[in-house]
């Protein structure tokens, strides 16, 4: 402490000088380093004797799988409050991270190992999009570690990251042009699919989202009351449009799945959706009075389903392979 006073006081009584201010950053530099070889010194005596005391730290020599493990199941992460989707997506990064950096400890997650991880999953280059999922996630891991369990290491790891920059993913330009989407929907109805053409057509016209046009199913445990049950999976359809959506002003009102606002699309005022709206009447009959307004049959699409049959429609207009539905808006 005598050495950071004595040091504290040479550069006060040199603060008339217009050299202080490198001498600052060199005494910066120099409490830096110390700090370094404390740590590493540390290190080896950890190794050698232990952590002693009478309460260990074990987050001191805490696994990445460690950390993951926690994040997951413990009530103050945050992780189980997710979106079902958001969730099965993380769960699925995670995986993918424990296989890969799982039994490394925290503390030997320097900038070179963490810039040669994001290289590997990012196939040096092909694949940046997945690459920064898994920055992404090691941030809200450090981040975790470093507030909930008071971690050192997952301090250290946050302020890495925090400094260091990675490859960007290219702004996606692609977009269904209104030709693009007539196709979609003529190859849809000539397969009897006029669900799928009414969904084109609303997704275009309103850029609703894929989740919140066609809904998605979620265990019945997940929060969210629903009428529509799939007893056989314990499942249930939640997020979709539904017909007691639509007002007699054609005017559709729904909550976003994304953050609850109230969304309001004026059906009415768009010839492609009334024109959709037209063959259900037709092939239907009168519409129904509620439930969901996309179906598979007399079921609501499972989005892997949604997706896959919109693919083959796509392919069927002339669609390259990188545009996708989500490209409507």
């Amino acid at each position: 402490m005598k050495r950071e006073h004595d040091r504290l006081a040479a550069l006060m009584a040199n603060f008339g000088s217009p050299n202080v201010v490198a001498e600052i950053d060199q005494a910066l530099a120099e409490i830096e380093q110390e700090r370094q070889e404390i740590l590493e010194f540390r290190k080896m005596a950890v190794r050698r004797h232990g952590e002693g005391g009478t309460q260990p730290d074990v987050n001191l020599s805490l696994t990445v799988v460690d950390l993951i493990r926690r994040y997951q199941n413990d009530d103050k992460s945050g992780f189980g409050g997710l979106q079902y989707r958001t969730r099965i997506n993380y769960a699925g990064i995670l995986r993918r991270m424990e296989n890969d950096i799982g039994p490394e400890k925290v503390a030997d997650l320097t900038e070179e190992r963490i810039k040669s991880a994001f290289e590997d999953w990012s196939g040096r280059g092909e694949r940046v999009a997945m690459a920064r999922s898994f920055i992404a996630l090691l941030r809200i891991l450090a981040a975790y570690g470093a507030t909930v369990l008071k971690s050192r290491d997952c301090r250290e790891l946050k302020l890495t990251l925090h400094e260091m920059r990675f490859e960007t993913v290219p702004k996606r330009t692609e977009r269904l042009h209104l030709d693009d989407v007539v196709k979609i929907i003529a190859n849809a109805h000539e397969r009897q699919l006029h669900s799928i053409a009414l969904a084109q057509a609303i997704q275009y016209e309103f850029g609703l989202k894929q989740k919140d046009t066609v809904g998605e199913w979620v265990p019945v445990t997940e929060e969210g009351e629903s009428d529509i049950i799939d007893e056989r999976l314990k499942e249930k359809w939640v997020k979709g449009i539904r017909w007691e959506e639509l007002g007699s002003d054609l005017t559709l009102r729904h909550v976003a799945s994304f953050d609850g606002s109230l969304i309001e699309k004026p059906f009415g005022q768009s010839k492609l959706v009334m024109d959709q709206l037209e063959y259900l009447r037709s092939s239907a009959g009168e519409f129904p009075k509620k439930g969901p307004i996309i179906t598979d049959g007399d079921r609501p699409y499972r989005l892997h389903k949604f997706r896959r049959l919109w693919r083959e429609l796509a392919d069927a207009a002339g669609i390259p392979k990188g545009i996708y539905n989500m490209d409507t808006i």
